[in-house]
């Protein structure tokens, strides 16, 4: 997810002190687990405030800013299979 909206949403985290939740894909145990899920919850709040509603239905169904973060990493990856078959959609469109 190397866009400006990657930039955006991570500056936007780190400013919000919620960063370091997202790349943890497990519980920090050196906090208490309600504060967690809140700094989780809000983290997952920014990101989809951030999104257009094309890519909020590929996250739909992720349950932590962890999960949404790889999801949106993979399929806006150039070598997501997404990306690969837009290009050629594209491609093939071209007039």
């Amino acid at each position: 997810m190397r866009t400006i909206l990657h930039g955006s949403c991570k500056c936007r985290l780190k400013v919000q002190g919620l960063w370091p939740v997202v790349p943890g894909a497990e519980f920090n145990p050196a906090v208490k687990l309600e504060d967690w899920i809140e700094k989780d919850n809000q983290a997952m709040a920014v990101i989809v405030t951030l999104l257009s509603a094309k890519q909020l239905n590929h996250i739909a169904d992720q349950n932590s800013s962890n999960k949404m973060w790889l999801k949106l990493q993979n399929i806006n990856s150039d070598a997501s299979q997404f990306n690969k078959q837009l290009t050629q959609s594209k491609f093939f469109n071209y007039e």
